[in-house]
């Protein structure tokens, strides 16, 4: 699964407004800038995740939504929120496969949000705003044998066209989100 996607994950890392907030001297513009397309990306993939409950399979822990935590963390900036939520044009998961890969993207990324917790701690950012309104990045969605789990059932998909959905499900995850990011950046240009 990393192979297949890893392209799309530095991408997202490097290309993004997202890369900001890994630094120490991420300033408050920089963070709403990121902060905007991230909590409209979460808001569409929990609308995907939750609507894909029944392809969740026993033994994976339930989707655990990101917009409600990321809405706490825009909704301290002021009254400035992530605008309007595209809906209806998301790709359904109608499969096991693409339910799992679509979880790795969004759980896996529990994993970069500590590595910005520990840059903002630093920064503009959290000496700007409470502490509260940071929580967001130290939440940890999901527990560590749980993503491990996770992991192994991925490595182990039943056939390849199993493993093959999950991997274009993932895929797809991230290129959500990197739309998300491209139009903010489109927004903000015009």
């Amino acid at each position: 699964m990393r192979h297949g996607t890893r392209r799309r994950h530095r991408q997202l890392d490097r290309e993004s407004s997202l890369a900001r907030l890994a630094f120490a001297n991420c300033s408050l513009t920089e963070y709403r800038a990121a902060l905007v397309p991230l909590a409209r990306a979460y808001a569409r993939a929990d609308a995907i995740l939750v609507a894909a409950e029944a392809h969740r399979p026993t033994g994976v822990a339930p989707y655990r939504a990101r917009s409600p935590l990321i809405g706490g963390a825009l909704s301290a900036l002021g009254d400035f929120s992530s605008g309007p939520v595209r809906s209806g044009a998301d790709r359904a998961i109608d499969n096991t496969a693409a339910y799992l890969g679509c979880r790795y993207v969004l759980d896996g990324a529990q994993f970069g949000h500590l590595v910005i917790a520990r840059a903002l701690a630093s920064s503009e950012v959290a000496a700007t705003l409470p502490a509260s309104a940071l929580s967001f990045w130290r939440t940890r969605f999901l527990a560590t044998e749980d993503w491990r789990s996770l992991c192994r059932r991925l490595m182990n998909m039943p056939t390849r066209s199993s493993a093959a959905a999950a991997t274009i499900a993932a895929r797809y995850m991230f290129d959500l989100f990197q739309s998300c990011f491209a139009e903010a950046a489109s927004e903000e240009g015009h």
